[in-house]
């Protein structure tokens, strides 16, 4: 196999089965050429490869050698990210601030074996309250971090939107997201109807750190975990997001008839849909087919989705995030068609206080600026 050339799904499928069972045929895809270094690390499976390779055996020596310096080097980030993680979630806790934890650091100190394996580019938390928020903004101050705001996401679009606030710290170098909501997006306002507040109250205390702190329920934890890799990442891989919900629903007992409900009511089934059909597809979990079922989007929907989220094109790099197709793809995810409309209309015809948010002003001619601008798939 060329190392530029991504592998097809049936090969995928064998790695991340090896992977869930933690079998050493993971290793020996690397060891036989199917897959490359570069594209495991590139896919955020590398570490957790290396994990697997302590079962391998009788390995070529560049393979053991390999497997070896990443498995040291993941032990020893995990160290500093974790003394980093300890210091936040204490200072916190001084201050009265429960942060809910999700997405990767949540995953990486409940579902993986050790948080060395699995690779972090953030560590987010999603802060309930203003009050709690600009404490938890005092704290990272205190402790090294700075505020990097978006040239092109001012505060008020970034709260109307429950969007992330990023601070970062160049000594070790860490990036801690800030979450408004669980939920983020103008996509996730008119499409969706989500409730936080019933999120909320069904938020479960964790330990991470030796802190407490609080997690979302195991349905709610799906619900966003895929929501998010579909709505927001546009399916655009790396498969780390794939590995991570089959680690999640593999290790935690799932209510699927309240996920189900949940999804519908909420109408983001179809995103939940397509992301259950991905692990269906590449992590072999046919368990998940009676869910998909009760899931699945009318026949004419769900005949253009599974054109467009080829698996093999999907690995093979087709990005959805852009132009023309995020456009279609986006239209196609949302549950209802008149809630499709309305959000074909105010990605193009934004009301006037996302316009003031976003721009800082409202008006024809600003409207028309971000028309062109959305047109071209930059909104």
């Amino acid at each position: 196999m060329k190392p530029d050339r991504a592998p097809d799904q049936e090969t995928v499928r064998v790695l991340l089965t090896a992977l869930l069972s933690e079998r050493a045929e993971a290793v020996m895809l690397l060891v036989n050429g199917q897959v490359t270094l570069e594209w495991l690390q590139a896919q955020g499976l590398l570490q957790f490869v290396s994990y697997v390779a302590r079962h391998a055996r009788d390995l070529p020596a560049d393979v053991f050698n390999q497997m070896r310096a990443t498995h040291y080097t993941a032990l020893a980030q995990a160290e500093v990210r974790q003394r980093e993680l300890s210091a936040i979630l204490q200072s916190f806790a001084t201050h009265g601030v429960v942060p809910i934890v999700f997405k990767g650091v949540a995953l990486a100190y409940t579902v993986y074996p050790s948080p060395a394996y699995r690779p972090m580019g953030d560590m987010d938390m999603w802060i309930a309250s203003p009050d709690d928020m600009a404490r938890a903004q005092e704290v990272l101050a205190q402790l090294g971090f700075t505020y990097l705001p978006k040239r092109d996401r001012p505060l008020a679009i970034v709260i109307q939107t429950r969007s992330t606030m990023q601070w970062v710290k160049t000594s070790p170098d860490l990036l801690v997201e800030l979450h408004w909501g669980a939920f983020k997006g103008q996509w996730m306002r008119y499409a969706t109807r989500i409730d936080e507040a019933e999120i909320l109250l069904r938020t479960i205390p964790l330990v991470l750190c030796g802190q407490m702190v609080k997690g979302l329920s195991p349905e709610d934890n799906v619900i966003q975990l895929a929501f998010h890799f579909v709505a927001n990442h546009k399916m655009n891989f790396p498969l780390r997001g794939v590995l991570d919900l089959a680690l999640f629903v593999k290790h935690t007992p799932v209510h699927w008839e309240l996920l189900v409900s949940r999804a519908r009511s909420w109408h983001v089934q179809t995103p939940i849909w397509l992301m259950l059909r991905i692990l269906h597809i590449l992590a072999a979990m046919t368990e998940l087919e009676p869910v998909m079922t009760q899931l699945s989007p009318p026949p004419l929907r769900r005949f253009f989705l599974t054109r467009l989220v080829d698996v093999d094109k999907i690995l093979a790099g087709r990005d959805l995030s852009r132009g023309v197709l995020r456009f279609i793809f986006q239209f196609l995810i949302v549950d209802r068609f008149r809630d499709a409309i309305a959000l074909v209309i105010r990605a193009l015809w934004p009301e006037n206080d996302w316009l003031v948010a976003r721009y800082g002003e409202k008006g024809i001619k600003v409207r028309l600026k971000h028309c062109t601008s959305a047109l071209r798939g930059n909104v």
